[in-house]
């Protein structure tokens, strides 16, 4: 005779393992139906361990953290908040400028068409960019001008300009000149492409 045979040993043994749960049926199937109520389709298989790669699986950096990291220095960020901070608050005249480019042409191109130079600004080494200050006053020392690879920034007491270039420069190789009688400042910047030595 088998212990499966007769089902009233199976619930006294459920009852001697598990005595604090009650023997009734009612209760039972009550039990089992709520438990099958809660039951879905993730409640099946392995359960997953949650870790710190499953959180964030595509490794997206958290907007607070990046920004920590970029600014770790407290002191390079209180520079550039206050730079951002004057240039909102600038109220000096923007000046007009005019932006041309100039290219060195030899007799071998003119003459002989030896070269692969064409009409376009592809074939240009130089940005020249003239800023027109009709209403300054002050001499041309007392101007503060900075070029960098992509923008110039030109203050003086009347005038603010800061200007983001189209095509990276060398400021090593440019110059400026500045024509009292016209208030005219001209720069001539050489440019520094990736490209130039197909052109030139």
């Amino acid at each position: 005779m088998s212990l499966f045979d007769n089902g009233d040993s199976i619930l006294l043994l459920k009852k001697l393992l598990q005595p604090n749960e009650e023997s009734s049926s009612d209760s039972e199937d009550d039990n089992n139906q709520n438990k099958t109520r809660n039951i879905g389709p993730s409640h099946f298989g392995p359960k997953k361990q949650t870790s710190s790669k499953t959180k964030n699986p595509r490794n997206i950096p958290e907007p607070e953290t990046e920004s920590i990291k970029k600014n770790t220095n407290i002191d390079e960020w209180l520079d550039k908040q206050e730079k951002e901070d004057t240039e909102i608050l600038e109220t000096r005249k923007r000046p007009e400028y005019l932006i041309s480019y100039k290219q060195s042409v030899g007799t071998e191109d003119v003459f002989l068409q030896m070269g692969n130079k064409t009409n376009a600004t592809s074939s240009c080494e130089d940005m020249i960019i003239e800023i027109k200050l009709p209403e300054e006053t002050v001499a041309v020392h007392q101007m503060k001008i900075s070029v960098t690879t992509s923008e110039i920034d030109l203050t003086t007491p009347i005038y603010r300009l800061k200007l983001p270039l189209g095509q990276p420069i060398n400021p090593d190789k440019s110059s400026a000149k500045y024509f009292s009688e016209q208030k005219l400042l001209r720069l001539t910047c050489r440019m520094d492409r990736e490209y130039d030595f197909v052109n030139f």
